[in-house]
């Protein structure tokens, strides 16, 4: 089996985890802005930036899943947001797929770090080599709903 189809192959399992899950099903949550179930180990109050799975024992140093807001959060929240926190390409709105990717791109750039997987099913993406500085930045931007460290 080659790089490429394992690649695949694990990028389908991830979606596939993430679709079954009970992700969204949370009281008073909308399936369109799913939140991983529990709390985040870090939590800006101010500006609702969440990182999950930051303090866990078994995390994988450098990895992390980027989930991008749902349209109808980023037409509420995003004007109201400080335009300081639109860091990386702040005149790209993540509401198509190429929007996403773009951004993904742009954020893992800005970052100095490696896109893993593009995960448009839950508006997401996985990276490699992620500080976890450079996460809690972009846990800041006010497109993204939350970050969620890799654990193993």
């Amino acid at each position: 089996m080659t790089v490429r189809v394992l690649s695949y192959l694990i990028g389908a399992l991830l979606v596939a985890l993430f679709v079954s899950s009970s992700w969204g099903q949370q009281a008073g949550k909308s399936s369109s802005d799913p939140l991983p179930p529990g709390k985040p180990s870090y939590f800006d109050q101010e500006t609702g930036a969440r990182i999950y799975n930051l303090k866990a024992k078994t995390r994988i140093d450098g990895r992390y899943l980027i989930v991008f807001k749902s349209e109808e959060k980023l037409l509420v929240e995003v004007p109201k947001a400080d335009k300081a926190r639109l860091k990386v390409m702040p005149d790209t709105m993540p509401t198509s797929r190429e929007s996403m990717r773009e951004l993904a791109a742009g954020l893992v750039e800005a970052y100095e770090a490696q896109m893993k997987h593009f995960l448009p099913i839950i508006r997401g993406f996985s990276v490699i080599g992620l500080s976890e500085d450079a996460a809690k930045e972009i846990a800041h931007d006010p497109r993204v709903s939350y970050v969620e460290a890799v654990i193993g």
